[in-house]
């Protein structure tokens, strides 16, 4: 009788413990996952109903927290990779583009410098800084776009506006003046 009540005890404990609720905090303790200095308080904001509504625990909150951590981070991880391939690519294509250098590096290197002249002449420092801190320094279509103006700007020579043997006023060559 005593084993038979004491199964029957267990049983009931067992069936307590499924029915019981886990504790719901009333406000989440989150750490920031691993690899993070803090958490983003606007998605905590809308992390904490959702938890509530499901009766996560802090527990359950915490690791599903350092999952989404995780998922970041390798995220950008591979995001950073693949633009990093991306700047290769253009560089690449660009070496082997005919009008650029088709492989002659001596072409190539005089096609960067056309480019770096226009930067130069056209851009301000804080452009170049982006350009080559963001990557976009290697695209393409902005280094050919450089390398046309810094050819051009070498063809006849540049024309700053301050030449000519005119002693017309501005005023009067732009409005037909007399």
């Amino acid at each position: 009788q005593q084993e038979q009540d004491k199964q029957d005890n267990t049983k009931q404990d067992q069936k307590d413990q499924k029915e019981q609720k886990p504790v719901v905090p009333e406000k989440y303790e989150i750490a920031a996952p691993e690899g993070f200095e803090q958490l983003d308080q606007g998605l905590l904001d809308q992390f904490t109903p959702i938890a509530k509504e499901c009766g996560l625990t802090n527990e359950q909150a915490q690791k599903l927290a350092n999952l989404y951590g995780k998922q970041l981070m390798q995220t950008n991880e591979l995001q950073e990779q693949e633009f990093f391939k991306q700047r290769q690519d253009w560089v690449n294509e660009l070496k082997n583009d005919p009008e650029f250098g088709a492989g002659n590096d001596d072409t190539f290197k005089a096609s960067v410098g056309k480019a770096q002249l226009a930067l130069k002449q056209f851009g301000s420092p804080e452009l170049s800084q982006y350009l080559q801190q963001s990557g976009l320094g290697d695209n393409v279509y902005l280094v050919k776009t450089f390398a046309k103006i810094g050819a051009a700007m070498g063809e006849d020579g540049f024309v700053d506006g301050n030449g000519g043997s005119s002693s017309k006023r501005a005023a009067d060559i732009l409005f037909d003046g007399k």
